[in-house]
C-alpha cells in the first residue's frame, strides 16, 4: 500500500496568500494620476471642437428649418445675425412689401456657452429673408467662434439656398 503525505504546514499557505504592499498601491495610483494628467487636456479640446462643430451644424440646421417654414406656410421668415451675439433671433414679417415690412418674432437659438458670432458677411446686411421659393435674399457666410481655444467655423449661404457648415476649422 502506497502511502502519501503532504508537506504543506499552515504557516507557508498564509505566506503565500500576502496582498499588496503600501509601496505597490501607490506606485500604481501615481501611474494612473500620470496618465490622468495627459488625458485630461486632450478630452477638453475634443470636447471644444464638438461644441463648436455642433454650434456650427444647429445653426445651420436653424436656417433650414427657417427656409422649409417659409416655403411651408407661404409667409417670409428670417434670421437676423449679429456680430458678438450668442443668440440666433428668427423674426416673421406680417406685412409687405418686403424687407421693409414689419417684423414679428418668431423665436431664437441659442449658441452653447463659449460660442459665439464672431463675423457676418452677408454683402453688408444682418438679415437674411427667405423667399417663399426657399431662395435667400443675400448670400455669404457666418464664422462661429469658440474664444477659449481661439478656433472658427463658418457656414456658408448660396444663393441657391444651400447652408454648408462643412469648411475645416481654422
Amino acid at each position: 500500500m502506497t502511502s502519501f503525505s503532504c508537506h504543506y504546514s499552515v504557516s507557508s499557505l498564509q505566506d503565500s496568500r500576502r496582498g499588496f504592499t503600501l509601496i505597490e498601491l501607490l506606485v500604481v495610483i501615481g501611474l494612473l494620476a500620470l496618465l490622468a494628467s495627459f488625458l485630461i487636456p486632450t478630452f477638453q479640446l475634443l470636447l471644444s471642437q464638438y461644441q463648436l462643430t455642433s454650434a456650427a451644424n444647429q445653426v445651420a440646421d436653424y436656417l433650414r428649418l427657417t427656409e422649409q417654414k417659409t416655403v411651408t406656410e407661404q409667409q417670409a421668415y428670417g434670421v437676423t445675425f449679429s456680430a458678438g451675439a450668442s443668440t440666433v433671433p428668427q423674426f416673421q414679417f406680417v406685412s409687405t412689401p418686403l424687407p421693409n415690412g414689419t417684423k414679428t418674432s418668431a423665436g431664437s437659438l441659442t449658441l452653447p456657452n463659449g460660442i459665439s458670432i464672431s463675423a457676418v458677411n452677408l454683402n453688408g446686411n444682418a438679415d437674411i429673408i427667405f423667399s417663399t421659393s426657399g431662395a435667400p435674399s443675400v448670400s455669404g457666410n457666418v464664422i462661429l467662434l469658440d474664444a477659449a481655444r481661439n478656433r472658427h467655423r463658418e457656414i456658408d449661404i448660396q444663393p441657391s439656398g444651400a447652408i454648408f457648415n462643412n469648411k475645416p476649422e481654422y
